[in-house]
């Protein structure tokens, strides 16, 4: 299209009341972003990267599922976390988490915007 800007982002400019009236709500404009449809397409293509040596494409699919079982097992995770907590010194003073950092700043962020 030529744009500088993706026509998503051009068209929440354009409407500048719209926008306000979405960063009020509880998470504001955050949850229209698309981080975790991206994060979903990276993934994939980590995993079909892994697998590619596998030429036949039943057992790609099976160690793939078995993969994401591993993965997503509630008990394997469990085990995970255990095992983290047990190796773990503690918590470190005065830290804070990116993902919590970032949530701040939105957030003060969005207060300036609306004030």
């Amino acid at each position: 299209l030529g744009l500088n800007v993706t026509p998503k982002v051009h068209l929440m400019w354009r409407l500048e009341t719209r926008c306000k009236t979405d960063a009020k709500l509880t998470g504001g404009l955050g949850y229209k972003r698309e981080d975790w449809v991206e994060k979903g397409h990276q993934t994939s293509s980590q995993t079909r990267e892994q697998h590619r040596h596998n030429v036949d494409v039943k057992e790609r699919a099976i160690s793939m599922a078995r993969l994401h079982q591993q993965q997503t097992d509630p008990e394997v995770l469990a085990q995970v976390a255990e095992v983290d907590a047990w190796a773990c010194t503690g918590p470190r003073k005065n830290y804070i988490k990116s993902e919590e950092k970032s949530k701040q700043e939105r957030q003060e962020t969005r207060e300036k915007v609306l004030n």
